[in-house]
């Protein structure tokens, strides 16, 4: 059991340590944007097979996936989805890649403030609709009002965040 639990965890097979694509495998975590410690990981998951990596090789393939993972595009893509960074750029690239990051997270971040005000309007409309007291509906209907006007702020901020984005 302890070792379907050990295996579970390990970040490589046998067989993908056993293959010795080290550039490959520094590819793909440079191109997820992963820190320079996720060689530790495959270390110590290969050591449990008897099989050592090839550090000059998978941080070769690694920087590369950088490259990639670094490019402005996907600063957008990763802010926009919530993602964090992870400071994994080299520092010629971070610049462009971070300005795009921000506004990404700043374009998720709009979203999900939208999210909670359409639900608001949800919520503040099915009270209105029950509401038989005049003071309380007309107080419904200004707080309706003043989040349809938040709504419509929002969503303007937010074409605005996908042009700058795109």
């Amino acid at each position: 059991m302890l070792g379907l639990v050990v295996a579970g965890c390990a970040t490589l097979s046998e067989k993908q340590c056993a293959s010795g694509d080290w550039q490959g495998i520094g590819y793909r975590d440079g191109f997820k944007g992963e820190t320079a410690n996720e060689i530790l990981k495959h270390q110590e998951a290969c050591a449990e097979y008897g099989i050592r990596i090839k550090e000059k090789e998978y941080e070769a393939g690694r920087r590369k996936g950088l490259e990639s993972y670094c490019q402005p595009s996907n600063g957008f893509r990763v802010g926009k989805q919530g993602g964090s960074y992870r400071s994994v750029c080299p520092a010629d690239l971070e610049g462009p890649f971070l300005k795009k990051y921000h506004s990404g997270l700043e374009t998720y971040r709009t979203e999900k403030e939208l999210k909670q005000v359409y639900d608001e309007i949800a919520r503040v409309e099915a009270n209105l609709e029950s509401e038989g007291d005049a003071t309380r509906r007309k107080s419904l209907l200004r707080e309706v009002h003043e989040l349809r006007v938040k709504k419509d702020t929002l969503q303007r901020k937010l074409t605005v965040l996908e042009i700058k984005g795109s």
